[in-house]
């Protein structure tokens, strides 16, 4: 099955929406919290990944640079193989954490 980059990060807003009721929390850390939920469609048969950043976290290239790491992380070790969408809320306190910290938390957790 050839899955497509963007659609794991691809979200309609019928999806966020059944996502948070369903979701619980599974895991978090200092800078970051994971919900995840049980996959609800048929058709879909992989789980996305939804990264929430507000502006408290810093400025819109810090945002970014995070926002890449953890999509890079998810796709690069395949964790889309898992039936869950998962909801990340990113905290300011995680800009101090490196890239090894954010791979180990996110391949124990998801």
């Amino acid at each position: 099955m050839d899955i497509k980059f963007k659609d794991l990060f691809r979200f309609e807003k019928k999806e966020i929406d059944s996502t948070f009721q369903n979701s619980i929390q599974k895991a978090s850390i200092d800078g970051l919290k994971l919900l995840q939920a049980p996959i609800q469609k048929e058709a879909q048969s992989f789980g996305k990944l939804l990264i929430m950043t507000s502006r408290k976290v810093g400025k819109a290239c810090k945002r970014n640079k995070i926002r890449r790491q953890l999509k890079s992380i998810f796709y690069q070790k395949k964790l889309y193989e898992k039936q869950f969408n998962s909801i990340l809320i990113v905290y300011k306190a995680s800009l101090n954490l490196t890239f090894e910290e954010l791979e180990k938390f996110l391949l124990e957790n998801i």
